[in-house]
């Protein structure tokens, strides 16, 4: 009685109508935008504290005034869209501080100009002065060790018999010349190195390679870490590829 009393004298047909008709289209933008986002992923980043308040006024708003929103309903909405808020507020000072640091592993990357890095590759460069600096580590002792050196166009160049060495780091001993004791020209040259244990199985070879920083280049992605020149441009690598640096 009470409510039949309340749909036809207070609010009325025609209000009734109006208030489902508002309703109906607010559920259908709500729809709308819930579809656009499972069509585009991307459209997520759209939403913002503000459509979150907006959808929860609306809410409010169109509510069944005989069924209104419980308060511990509301409380755990309000919680919520606090905890948005906090979330785009941490995304912001996230978002800043990993500007902050790769502006400052930009800055600090300059200091490398003209120093040594070593890095993990098998390419050797050699300039006026002889051979830049070459290592290699064994997981263990090797009874026979083997070191072939090619040119740029894979042709062999040196053999240089190791014999058996010892597990751990290495510094590669070759003074620049070729097999007829000739030195080889300037340039960038590969370095093969095999080793056997005395069952003639083969042993891990790691190889480190050393150049010298001439310059340094920055990604247009700013996330990017920079990207250094060795040896005036002959190798290109990345800031987090070097294992050490030395003074030239």
């Amino acid at each position: 009685m009470i409510t039949n009393y309340l749909n036809n004298e207070i609010l009325g047909p025609q209000k009734i109508s109006q208030t489902t008709n508002k309703v109906n289209n607010s559920i259908d933008k709500v729809e709308d935008n819930i579809e656009k986002l499972k069509k585009d992923p991307k459209e997520r980043t759209t939403l913002s504290e503000d459509d979150f308040m907006k959808l929860f006024i609306t809410q409010l708003e169109y509510q069944d005034p005989m069924n209104p929103m419980k308060s511990d309903q509301m409380a755990t909405q309000v919680a919520q869209f606090n905890l948005v808020d906090l979330m785009y507020k941490n995304n912001e000072s996230m978002e800043k501080l990993v500007k902050a640091d790769t502006d400052r592993t930009r800055l600090d990357s300059i200091s490398l100009l003209g120093k040594f890095v070593r890095y993990k590759g098998d390419q050797l460069y050699v300039d006026q002065d002889g051979p830049k600096p070459f290592e290699f580590d064994l997981d263990r002792p090797a009874a026979q060790c083997l070191c072939v050196i090619t040119d740029q166009k894979g042709r062999i160049i040196k053999n240089i018999n190791l014999g058996a060495i010892s597990s751990g780091n290495h510094q590669l001993d070759w003074d620049g010349t070729n097999d007829n004791g000739d030195k080889v020209q300037p340039g960038t040259y590969t370095i093969h190195i095999t080793a056997k244990d005395t069952k003639g199985k083969q042993i891990k070879v790691t190889n480190w390679t050393t150049g010298v920083v001439s310059s340094v280049e920055y990604p247009k992605d700013e996330t990017s870490l920079p990207e250094l020149l060795l040896n005036s441009g002959e190798v290109k690598i990345d800031l987090g590829e070097i294992d050490k640096v030395t003074n030239n």
